[in-house]
């Protein structure tokens, strides 16, 4: 079904899916990559673009955390896609790397860094988008919570995909906390 929607984005040519592994602080994590080769040699293709249009055809879960633009997939020797000599995907900052600006978003990045096992993220990085699921959304509410002492839930994470977002929850969070402690006090 993900190869089928890919190839009904406009300039794919050829399209594959697999679930590959990665390693992580908390072990093996798994994934969906989607592979392509543009309809026309030499296209100007966006990986964004390519993701917002799956996004409208698939659920969230079904859409690739990462794409690998390919010129030409390999084969065997019976002229069938070799699967096993697809590439990893190099999993990095989707949007350009945009860094923290304050303490809050420096914690952010340094979990999302631990839990997706990557050397770095940015605060305009969606959490699904550069490798997180589900699973990893549990781990991660977690340990923000623990570790900025305020109570963030999956949903938050669900709702605020990128740290620059969920910084602002966090630091509205806060805000209203210390608030409610000086009416009582």
């Amino acid at each position: 079904e993900i190869e089928h929607a890919m190839s009904r984005v406009p300039g794919v040519g050829q399209s594959c899916a697999l679930v590959r592994e990665r390693e992580t602080s908390t072990g093996k994590v798994k994934y969906l990559v989607g592979y392509y080769v543009p309809e026309k040699p030499g296209a100007e293709m966006e990986d964004r673009d390519i993701l917002e249009a799956l996004s409208g055809m698939l659920p969230e879960y079904m859409v690739p955390s990462a794409l690998v633009r390919m010129g030409s997939f390999p084969l065997t020797v019976n002229g069938k896609l070799d699967r096993s000599a697809l590439p990893d995907p190099e999993m990095v900052s989707g949007e350009g790397y945009v860094a923290p600006v304050n303490e809050t978003e420096a914690e952010l990045c340094r979990i999302w860094q631990e839990v997706l096992g990557m050397d770095r993220v940015g605060t305009n990085d969606d959490f699904f988008r550069i490798g997180g699921d589900s699973i990893l959304a549990i781990r991660t509410s977690h340990l923000i919570s623990i570790s900025l002492d305020c109570k963030i839930s999956v949903i938050d994470l669900f709702e605020k995909k990128r740290i620059k977002k969920l910084s602002k929850k966090i630091q509205n969070l806060k805000k209203n906390s210390s608030n409610a402690l000086w009416k009582f006090n």
